[in-house]
């Protein structure tokens, strides 16, 4: 809690904000544990093929990375991605969106390859076997947009640039809370 309501401009505006996969979970309840998952025995199994899974001429000092093949159609989903990536830049610099946001943008690409490679693991039944479908890209493309408007929409509504804005903003908030209980006709006293 409260991950939001501390970015500083400096964050947002550095890139590192863009490189994030931001999930926010909901809270827990109080007084209680979450239940524990069973966890199929197939899932658990490849979960521990992957812990052990050492590559050859990979470590911690390979400069080699371990490329990861592509499918021809899944290919071409990847570049049609980048094209939409840059519409998107594009529409953005045009409507003189905040640059936080064009910096998101332009990774919009980066983290949809990211989600179809896990996407691309989880299926593999070795991981030497591991190929980005065009299944994977597509699954990666949904997430990453929902992502991305998840991240829009949280940032602004929880980031202001200054502790005024923070403020009156909180302020509109009971008002609108005490409006929605009360009716919106119902002055507030």
């Amino acid at each position: 809690d409260g991950f939001f309501e501390n970015l500083r401009e400096k964050f947002l505006l550095d890139g590192m904000y863009a490189r994030l996969n931001v999930m926010v979970a909901e809270k827990g309840g109080r007084g209680r544990l979450p239940p524990e998952l069973d966890v199929p025995q197939d899932i658990i199994g490849r979960a521990r093929l992957w812990a052990h899974y050492t590559p050859p001429q990979t470590g911690n000092l390979s400069e080699q990375p371990l490329a990861v093949p592509y499918t021809a159609d899944a290919e071409r989903l990847a570049e049609e991605l980048f094209e939409k990536q840059e519409d998107e830049c594009e529409k953005a610099r045009k409507n003189e969106e905040p640059q936080w946001k064009i910096s998101v943008w332009n990774r919009a690409c980066e983290i949809a390859l990211r989600y179809a490679l896990i996407y691309a693991c989880s299926i593999a039944l070795k991981p030497e076997d591991t190929v980005i479908t065009a299944d994977a890209i597509r699954w990666g493309e949904k997430f990453m947009w929902w992502g991305i408007r998840n991240k829009f929409f949280l940032t602004e509504r929880h980031y202001f640039r200054t502790d005024f804005e923070r403020i009156a903003e909180s302020v509109i908030e009971i008002m609108r809370r005490w409006h929605r209980k009360n009716g919106e006709e119902t002055p507030m006293p």
